[in-house]
């Protein structure tokens, strides 16, 4: 793969991983998927097809760079096709197809191998993407795909002293949701289903750091964060967030899960958030260790 364009492909691509690295936004991924009850790869959505390879991440970087919250992709010609468009003003992804092709050695007498009737190498060209969420008149079918069966059964081991804790706690979970959130003006949690998810702590840590967020409901801890209104990225929503990270992290630690507690995507805020104020770190986990104290309280009583 030694052609200008391969190496332009290549080059595009690692330009695209070094600027996400500069600014601390590294393609990470939730623990659930939206667009199907697999792993959360994204796929083409006008065939279903998943991408594969390099591909994945390259998309998967996209999607958190631009907040998507569906891995879904279609083509111009795609789009075009079940009459839907790319809006105005949208930036395609540009992700690579790689092609084998076949030489016939017979049309190239002086070929160093005479025993080899052909020969096939690779060759890499780029072509562009949008999501789902860049484009207008999709049908519902290829905007979210298959809707998942929320009654489906999950493939990973629950945790019994885990789910008697959310049972005692008394807070309502709805799981029937596309993300995971806390409610507090009618104090639910919104939960992808079970099935989503692709592991234990996938599930549970996620699942703990909305609990630690319902703890600060005006009739519980009655924690700024939750009660009074903070702009997304703020200082203050990004300590409510720290909070119920490490929350999260506690509750893990006390059941034994695994936890997938990296919230990327808050990291930069909380960084500010650290610079700005020296004793954040220890005034979140106090407030987070209260959180957890709150929580067991419920189940001991």
């Amino acid at each position: 793969m030694s052609n200008k364009s391969t190496s332009n492909v290549f080059s595009q691509v690692t330009a695209h991983f070094i600027d996400a690295l500069k600014t601390g936004a590294p393609p990470w991924r939730k623990p659930w998927s939206h667009s199907s009850l697999a792993p959360g790869f994204p796929v083409n959505a006008g065939t279903e097809r998943r991408y594969t390879g390099i591909n994945i991440t390259i998309l998967w970087a996209a999607a958190f760079a631009r907040g998507y919250e569906l891995d879904r992709w279609l083509t111009f010609r795609q789009a075009a096709k079940i009459g839907a468009r790319i809006r105005k003003g949208e930036k395609g992804t540009t992700v690579v197809l790689f092609k084998n092709i076949k030489i016939d050695r017979q049309a190239e007498p002086d070929t160093e191998d005479e025993n080899q009737s052909d020969y096939a190498y690779k060759i890499a060209r780029a072509f562009t993407v949008f999501n789902v969420e860049q484009c207008s008149g999709l049908p519902d079918r290829i905007a979210n795909g298959p809707h998942p069966d929320f009654n489906l059964e999950h493939n990973w081991e629950s945790n019994r002293k885990a789910d008697d804790l959310i049972k005692f706690s008394g807070a309502r979970v709805r799981h029937s949701g596309r993300a995971a959130s806390y409610l507090p003006a009618s104090d639910v949690i919104c939960m992808p289903p079970k099935a989503a998810f692709t592991s234990t702590g996938g599930y549970y840590s996620t699942l703990m750091h909305e609990l630690t967020h319902w703890t600060g409901h005006k009739t519980r801890l009655n924690r700024t964060g939750i009660v009074d209104s903070h702009p997304y990225k703020s200082a203050g929503y990004a300590f409510e967030e720290l909070v119920a990270e490490i929350g999260s992290a506690f509750l893990c630690a006390d059941y034994r899960i695994a936890g997938e507690t990296r919230h990327e995507s808050y990291v930069l805020s909380w960084v500010k958030l650290l610079e700005d104020d020296p004793k954040a770190i220890f005034t979140s986990s106090a407030q987070a260790w209260k959180a957890r104290n709150y929580l067991m309280n419920k189940v001991a009583n």
